[in-house]
């Protein structure tokens, strides 16, 4: 689905993943679980594009459901992958970088899904620092938003002011809130991420669950 024009939603069940069209160029923004690749790859032919076209993934962390398909998309294409240092680590291992304790109900769910989500290792080819960008689209810049796993990052496209958030922010009911506490690293590192990205004053954010948020600049709640 297009949110603007060159800037695409490609919905995967509870899970979303973003692509960036330019003329010569794909870029892809997360890869959903290791069953999206299929779906992936069909959106792109669906806009009249080839796999052969995706010439970036970019990787906001390593959780499941954010690098299911990397492994697969990355042979497809020969694209290069970009992350930060810390989620890097986990990628390459095909492990989260951070282990959240669940109780109950949550904990035999997340016990039945992880048989369904055995991630495959990948290779991140170049790690990103704060502050970093990449030449997508004018310049796509890599921020530094730890909390909901020790290497987060979300990244900022300056031109069109749509921030790329991952799982930093969550979409509720057309507003915008800090990562889910549930799956969360460090509470008090989130909360000053979110804060950090509001003072970007996105006019478009997209999250890794939930709908894109349109007008969003006073929608952080």
């Amino acid at each position: 689905m297009i949110i603007i024009p060159g800037i695409h939603v490609i919905k995967l069940g509870f899970v979303n993943s973003y692509l960036i069209e330019e003329s010569d160029y794909l870029t892809l923004i997360d890869c959903g679980i290791p069953l999206s690749g299929k779906k992936i790859t069909n959106y792109i032919k669906n806009i009249g594009r080839s796999i052969k076209d995706l010439k970036r993934i970019i990787i906001t962390h390593c959780d499941a459901d954010h690098i299911g398909a990397l492994a697969h998309l990355k042979h497809l294409s020969g694209a290069i992958v970009y992350s930060s240092e810390i989620e890097a680590e986990g990628i390459k291992l095909g492990q989260p970088t951070r282990m959240v304790e669940f109780k109950g109900l949550r904990k035999f769910i997340v016990s039945i899904m992880s048989k369904f989500f055995k991630i495959k290792p990948a290779e991140v080819d170049k790690c990103l620092k704060d502050g970093d960008e990449i030449p997508v689209l004018g310049g796509l810049q890599a921020v530094d938003t730890i909390g909901h796993t020790p290497g987060h990052f979300s990244y900022y496209l300056k031109s069109l002011k749509v921030l790329f958030a991952g799982d930093s922010i969550i979409s509720i009911d057309d507003k915008l809130y800090s990562s889910n506490p549930v799956f969360t690293w460090d509470a008090h590192s989130a909360a000053e991420s979110f804060k950090k990205q509001a003072l970007l004053e996105p006019a478009i954010v997209c999250c890794g669950h939930g709908e894109v948020v349109i007008n969003a600049q006073n929608k952080f709640a």
